[in-house]
């Protein structure tokens, strides 16, 4: 132990980046004083929390909030805050949670999103989230994920304008055009595909995730090569039958720079695609 502390606290750091579980983050904070701190920075730097069932015995946003403000170094080591909501937040959570959004001035990834369980999801207004994430002097963000929850599509883009520097962004709803000048540093996109379609022009969009259907419009076909060359990855799942089978090839078609394409079925009943001389390229879900 005394060789350990001797060690300057980046090396320190470093080595409790080891340490994924947040039991063990605290179980270090409570080794010694000398390490207290260390453990903690690590402790907080992935903050995940999940809401209650019992939206009345529900007091993790409050209790976070809290802590936050007894110590404010803790602000600070925020890196990466998850959110998932099982029930609509009370207006005094929503109130703590605009807060605590507030107090990360170095949020690298923010995740808000609604449970596949949850019910009533139109029930709150989440906008004060998205207008607080704007305040800030200077964004750190890159990582974004704003998913089944409902919003104005004007808001969103405003949010987004204010973002510049997003790399990771993830939605599943269709927003108003999104001008060329907002999202300059896109990489990876997870959205519907008109949204998707809507963005390639004039960004280097790596990666992809998106669902095809029958119903789905082939804009595509009308699109430049150079807007769908920078494409790598295309991950998407079809829907649709036969129809949807079609349309989900002749976007694969225009993606001439594609290295990996996973493909999910929408329906069990049908096998997707089969392709004796590309096995290695697809993954059949």
């Amino acid at each position: 132990m005394p060789k350990l502390l001797k060690l300057p606290p980046k090396i320190l750091l470093h080595v409790a980046g080891y340490l994924t579980k947040p039991s063990d983050c605290l179980a270090l904070s409570l080794t010694c004083r000398e390490l207290q701190v260390i453990g903690e920075q690590q402790l907080y730097s992935n903050v995940t929390l999940r809401s209650k069932h019992d939206a009345a015995a529900d007091n993790r946003v409050e209790m976070l909030y809290r802590c936050l403000t007894s110590f404010e170094p803790r602000c600070e080591w925020v890196r990466s805050l998850s959110v998932t909501l099982v029930h609509p937040p009370t207006p005094r959570d929503l109130e703590r949670l605009t807060a605590v959004v507030r107090l990360l001035s170095c949020l690298d990834s923010l995740k808000l999103e609604y449970s596949s369980t949850a019910r009533n999801v139109k029930a709150i207004d989440l906008r004060p989230l998205l207008k607080v994430c704007s305040m800030s002097p200077k964004s750190s963000l890159r990582r974004f994920v704003w998913r089944n929850l409902v919003t104005l599509g004007e808001t969103f883009v405003s949010f987004l304008r204010f973002h510049r520097g997003l790399q990771h962004l993830e939605f599943n709803f269709e927003v108003p055009k999104i001008g060329i000048e907002i999202l300059p540093n896109l990489e990876v996109l997870r959205a519907p595909i008109a949204t998707v379609l809507q963005l390639l022009p004039g960004r280097q969009i790596r990666r992809v995730k998106t669902t095809i259907s029958n119903n789905t419009s082939t804009v595509w076909m009308g699109m430049s090569f150079l807007d769908m060359e920078k494409i790598q990855t295309f991950s998407s799942t079809v829907y649709g039958g036969d129809e949807g089978v079609e349309r989900h090839e002749s976007l694969v078609q225009q993606l001439g720079c594609l290295e990996f394409l996973e493909i999910q079925a929408g329906s069990r009943s049908h096998l997707l695609y089969e392709d004796p001389d590309n096995k290695d390229l697809f993954t059949i879900g």
